[in-house]
């Protein structure tokens, strides 16, 4: 039987910035999800929570924030990994969230090779 494809959750609410993701993840043979802001992200995870295997997700966003929509699947599901992505960087609620088991944050913009790299580092050690 073939192996599923790695399926990311990308929530993000600029479509360019979405859609480069989206883009980087076909490029490198992951499957993904897309939501346009938190509220559709939290709806999209908790209907695909089984087949998600980590988000990446904006800090800033209308609806619920980078934050919420962190503890928002939190409650879902406690142990995907969630990676949170933002061109403003707040050190302390990084460690923070850190401290709550985010598993990465990126800043924005960031390149398709740290994605990948980050993404590779939280899925390897959330299945081993």
């Amino acid at each position: 039987m073939e192996k599923q494809k790695t399926l990311i959750l990308v929530i993000d609410d600029e479509d360019i910035v979405r859609d480069l993701a989206q883009s980087i993840l076909k490029f490198f043979e992951y499957e993904s999800l897309a939501a346009t802001n938190g509220d559709e992200g939290v709806a999209l995870f908790q209907a695909n929570k089984d087949k998600i295997d980590a988000v990446l997700c904006d800090m800033v966003m209308p609806t619920l924030n980078g934050e919420e929509v962190f503890h928002a699947i939190r409650k879902i599901q406690p142990t995907v990994p969630i990676i949170l992505s933002s061109g403003l960087e707040d050190p302390a609620l990084i460690s923070r969230l850190k401290s709550q088991g985010l598993a990465g944050f990126l800043n924005k913009p960031y390149q398709p090779a740290e994605l990948i790299a980050k993404l590779n580092e939280i899925i390897e050690s959330s299945s081993s």
